[in-house]
Formats: C-alpha cells, structure tokens, sequence
C-alpha cells in the first residue's frame, strides 16, 4: 500500500477532518483540480482555526480566512514570509475554486488553469505548507 503525505494523521482522534480534506486535496490534485483546491483550503482553514484555539485567541462569529491569516499575531507566530505566501495562495486558489460560476465551458476553463498551475506549484508546496502548520500546532499541544 501506497503512503500518501498525510496518512501520518489518518489514525489521530481529532484529525479525522483535517485528515479527509488534505487527502481530498491531494487525491483530486490531477483529476479535479478544483474538488482539490476546495480542499486545500478547507485543512488550511481548518488548521488556522485550530492554532486560534490553542493560542486562546478569539475567533468573531463570522471572520473570514483572511482576517485570521493578516492579523499580526498570526503573523508572528508563523514567523516566515515564506510560510505566509504559501498560505495566501491556498486561500486564494480555495476561494477562486469555490466561487468558479457560469457555464460548463467557463468551468472547463477554470479547470485547465487550475490544472496547469497546480501542477506546476501545488505538488511541492502544498504538503509543505500543511506539514509545517502541522508541526508548529505540534508545538502547542505538546
């Protein structure tokens, strides 16, 4: 059997949702980009939310990704711009995914975009990005 890059979570109580979008995410990378890109940005949201709680910080009832993401202690915890471009990038192609309209042809579109620029980033960005927020919410529970 195949290791996939987030299968290290599959087991842990907790993790079962954040397990299913990032294997979705990866799963859907070639064969439906957007599926995947929807994903993507589900387990960042859902790991962002998950660092706020940690961190005891209060979360309004209806702030956006990115809000969580620009505010400044965010920010400093993540300490890298590097990181921080990363996630922007996520949200951003999960928020074009998501809000993608319009007929089949605009779809298909949209799709051969995605796939393309997928591809070429998401394959090696996206399991870093996810590892290392994973990693920094390690730090905070242990």
């Amino acid at each position: 059997m195949i290791m996939r890059n987030f299968d290290i979570i599959k087991d842990i109580s907790g993790l079962v949702t954040l397990y299913k979008y990032c294997a979705t995410a990866e799963e859907f990378q070639i064969a439906n980009p957007l599926i995947s890109a929807q994903n993507a940005r589900l387990a960042l949201e859902s790991i962002v939310k998950t660092i706020y709680k940690l961190k005891n910080w209060q979360i309004g009832e209806r702030t956006s990704l990115l809000t969580l993401t620009t505010d400044e202690r965010f920010k400093e915890f993540i300490d890298s711009p590097e990181l921080m471009k990363r996630i922007h990038y996520v949200r951003k192609i999960g928020n074009n995914a998501a809000h993608v309209g319009g007929d089949a042809g605009y779809v298909g579109r949209k799709e051969s975009f995605f796939q393309f620029y997928w591809l070429g980033n998401s394959l090696r960005s996206y399991p870093i990005l996810i590892k290392t927020l994973f990693l920094r919410l390690l730090h905070l529970v242990v």
